[in-house]
């Protein structure tokens, strides 16, 4: 392919950028038309409150709901903010896939992922469902992308690169439902309730396909780092409110010992373990207790009530990080 000039750059970059746009908007009708069960293709767009047909000057994205004041036109309700949210990190991630990789079958394969990324997104965070055609696509797309992108196609195949990459898809298919149906039916021993919903499970077994078996390891220990620092504070807040001291202190020690792990590395204390085999003991004992109430916490409460954020968001979150940062992750991690 002939080396695009930089105005022809500025163009393609802009046209990536207007056509997320575009779709971030889509993608907020079918999220929440899905969660009503409303049909979203052939149905006018409408104002949810009052039910009226949208002009198309009120569909416009991010300047709609600007111009507009975060109101409906007709009935004066207000817009959630989540629809120039969406459709500005939908755009945002169009354009810096172009600008990441330019004008490849891999772009393409990209943007379709992160589509259906925002759509998983959406509805988990607002009624903490996965539909199977929004996580069953991605796993199709993974093996797809394997055979195309990684696997090289037809030059691929002729030169040997074509079976392993598919390989790799296929054991990250197989790590992902393995890993997250293992630890989710944990959960029927202390909870009497899965730990993950399943359609985490299909989205690892997604992420899999698309990034591997190392990859998706490394997607799942983010994802559960992400999910813990807003998680912690919002479990230790309720339980504040809540009185419930042990919580907070179960809580408080959890932080307490991560960062007394994390010392120990930084100060390179491990190549002297005689030394700190005491303090390992106490940040053992004090994560055994930790464990212990929240395990009792569990059994008390409903499981909704002491997870308050989903996962999935965290996961492709984290797999996003992985596409446009995977270097940087890489040599931070010291790992694959």
């Amino acid at each position: 392919m002939a080396e695009l000039s930089l105005e022809m750059h500025i163009i393609f970059a802009i046209i990536a950028a207007v056509f997320g746009l575009c779709v971030g908007s889509f993608l907020n009708v079918v999220a929440l038309r899905s969660l009503k069960d409303e049909e979203f293709v052939l149905t006018p767009s409408h104002c949810f409150e009052c039910g009226k047909n949208l002009n198309w000057y009120n569909n416009i994205p991010v300047l709609s709901y600007l111009f507009q004041r975060g109101k409906c036109q007709f009935c004066k309700c207000k817009i959630s903010p989540q629809y120039p949210i969406v459709e500005s990190i939908c755009g945002a991630l169009f354009l810096f896939t172009y600008l990441e990789f330019g004008l490849t079958l891999k772009s393409l394969f990209l943007v379709v992922l992160f589509a259906f990324f925002i759509l998983i997104s959406i509805t988990d965070f607002r009624e903490r469902v996965v539909y199977n055609w929004h996580t069953y696509p991605i796993i199709v797309l993974g093996l797809l992308y394997s055979v195309f992108v990684t696997g090289g196609g037809v030059a691929g195949f002729e030169s040997g690169i074509f079976w392993p990459a598919v390989l790799k898809s296929v054991i990250g298919i197989a790590v992902g439902f393995v890993f997250f149906e293992v630890t989710a039916r944990l959960g029927y021993l202390f909870a009497d309730s899965r730990a993950f919903g399943e359609g985490d499970t299909v989205i690892a077994m997604g992420l899999g396909a698309f990034f591997g078996w190392k990859w998706l390891l490394v997607i799942i220990l983010m994802a559960i780092f992400l999910q813990a620092a807003f998680t912690i504070p919002l479990m230790f807040w309720r339980a504040f409110k809540a009185r419930d001291f042990e919580m907070c202190s179960a809580l408080i020690l959890i932080v307490m010992s991560l960062g007394a792990i994390k010392c120990f590395e930084i100060f390179d204390l491990y190549s002297n373990l005689y030394k700190i085999i005491p303090f390992l003991i106490i940040v053992a004992i004090a994560l055994a207790w930790c464990l212990k109430v929240l395990l009792t916490s569990m059994k008390k409460k409903k499981k909704e009530d002491l997870f308050l954020l989903p996962f999935g968001p965290a996961l492709v979150i984290c797999a996003t990080a992985v596409v446009f940062f995977g270097s940087e992750i890489l040599k931070l991690s010291g790992v694959l």
